[in-house]
């Protein structure tokens, strides 16, 4: 007698003694006072074990991970003020750099409309007065690049910081500059950029 191929797909085994019912048929007596191996039919339970994984649970489970790192990647880069501060710090001292190389005073001037700081050249004059106001842009910073920033700074509008080819440091009126600082605030953190007349720039 032939079995049944749901015989061959279980996972479990049993011996079928002479005479004993295998579904519908009665098992034959084996030669010789042996037994029979035959395989039971596949449960329900055994089927689902072998389906294996479909494409829908296969795009659930992708956009339940992109979920989690949507909500987990913001919390993993750094405050968005500590990045500007330290573009801020970087755009000062190397205004500072270039008043030396080019050997002509060098403004970082802080627009309030926008939010940003430009460093500024007066290629015609050498004028210390008039490099707030000069017409050649080395670079900008502007908050707007960085999300939900609130800059406060001690320079009014248009003016700012001129650095000498000496590496001192003046006022856009040609005074003396003591300390100025700038506080930047992304409503989680705040740090406050601090700026003397040696060229010494710190964030806190």
């Amino acid at each position: 007698m032939q079995l049944s191929p749901l015989h061959w797909y279980s996972t479990s085994t049993h011996r079928l003694l002479p005479g004993e019912r295998s579904g519908s048929e009665v098992t034959p007596s084996p030669p010789d006072g042996g037994v029979f191996l035959c395989r039971s039919a596949p449960t329900l339970n055994s089927v689902k074990r072998l389906r294996g994984v479909t494409v829908l649970e296969l795009l659930l489970a992708i956009a339940i991970l992109g979920i989690l790192v949507a909500i987990a990647a913001p919390m993993l880069q750094p405050p968005a003020a500590s990045l500007f501060a330290n573009d801020l710090r970087i755009t000062i001292q190397q205004a500072r750099h270039e008043a030396i190389r080019r050997n002509r005073p060098v403004a970082v001037v802080w627009t309030m409309a926008n939010q940003s700081f430009t460093t500024r050249v007066n290629e015609v004059s050498p004028r210390l007065e008039d490099a707030c106001a000069g017409p050649t842009v080395l670079r900008t910073r502007s908050a707007a690049t960085y999300p939900r920033l609130t800059v406060t700074s001690n320079f009014g509008d248009g003016q700012g910081i001129v650095w000498l080819p000496n590496g001192q440091a003046r006022r856009c009126d040609g005074a003396a500059l003591g300390s100025v600082s700038t506080q930047i605030s992304d409503g989680r953190t705040t740090r406050t950029v601090t700026t003397n007349m040696t060229g010494m720039v710190t964030i806190e």
